[in-house]
């Protein structure tokens, strides 16, 4: 029986099975450290969600609050290598939404390019799984994920899900304040970086979703 829930003691055998689970599928790149997750959660700006099988952590979930907005980002999603391909992902996603209470939210998520780098099919894999279960492509905005370790950026897509399938476009004004609130809280990156100023000049007054 899988078994989800929000992990709020940074002490639990939940929250290291949880982050065992992060260290081993998210790029050093693009890791945190553990204290970093530790005091966000601590602090409320960031929660953990798990899905469980037999006690044992099986997927988790980064949610980070973004103020006085709309949005929300799904910081990190990471299902065990055991349970892949079993529809667990999908179900998880859903279950996540309901208990977090984010009808009334926007989920951004940053999904590498499959257009860029070694492993294309991965990639690929990744925006469909993202797309089936109801996000869809900030388009043509090219997102500049700043490394967290060493120098070298990531070229990403930017996705959202909506319960709102009405939702056609989405403003650009909006879109620079979110990106900007990430690269500042997350990645401690200023309004001059180049990183985030190449990513803000190719956001569009109005932004297309597909």
């Amino acid at each position: 029986m899988t078994e989800f829930q929000k992990v709020e003691d940074t002490d639990s055998a939940e929250f290291t099975q949880a982050l065992t689970l992060y260290s081993e599928s998210i790029p050093a790149s693009e890791r945190q450290t553990v204290e970093t997750i530790k005091e966000r959660i601590r602090s409320g700006k960031e929660e953990l969600y798990i899905a469980s099988i037999d006690h044992r952590v099986a997927s988790m979930a980064l949610l980070y609050s973004l103020e006085d907005t709309q949005f929300v980002l799904l910081d990190y999603l990471a299902v065990k290598e055991t349970y892949r391909k079993r529809g667990l992902g999908s179900e998880f996603l859903r279950n996540v939404y309901e208990i977090a209470g984010l009808k009334n939210k926007l989920i951004i998520c940053e999904v590498e390019d499959p257009k860029t780098g070694a492993d294309k099919e991965a990639r690929q894999r990744r925006v469909y799984f993202y797309r089936k279960n109801g996000a869809r492509i900030l388009k043509n905005v090219r997102y500049m994920l700043p490394p967290l370790q060493g120098s070298k950026h990531n070229e990403m897509i930017l996705m959202v899900i909506s319960s709102n399938r009405r939702l056609l476009w989405l403003s650009g004004d909006a879109i620079k304040e979110v990106v900007a609130q990430i690269y500042r809280e997350l990645y401690g990156r200023g309004e001059t970086d180049p990183l985030l100023v190449s990513t803000l000049k190719s956001i569009e007054p109005q932004i297309t979703l597909q």
